[in-house]
């Protein structure tokens, strides 16, 4: 877990996780998808489906993703933070 956790702080969304089940690395987006996967089911019964939905639209397109897309070319924190402002 302690590995899992640094990988993933340190990697973010292209992480390669351990699955413990396995006993290999996966990548982050297939570790969420199998959770997401058996979570439907459950999702279903409370009515809550578009919660699954939106962390998939999530994974594909990852925060480091967007906030270099907002920093455009100029490259700047400044663009971010502005961004991050408007977005939020």
């Amino acid at each position: 877990m302690a590995e899992n956790r640094f990988a993933a702080a340190r990697d973010g969304a292209h992480a390669q996780l351990i699955d413990p089940v396995r006993e290999t690395q996966v990548p982050v987006t297939k570790a969420l998808e199998d959770l997401l996967t058996a979570a439907e089911p459950h999702a279903r019964a409370l009515h809550i489906d578009g919660a699954l939905d939106d962390a998939r639209r999530l994974a594909a397109d990852p925060g480091s993703e967007r906030q270099r897309r907002a920093a455009g070319a100029s490259g700047t924190p400044t663009a971010v933070v502005s961004w991050l402002a408007e977005v939020f």
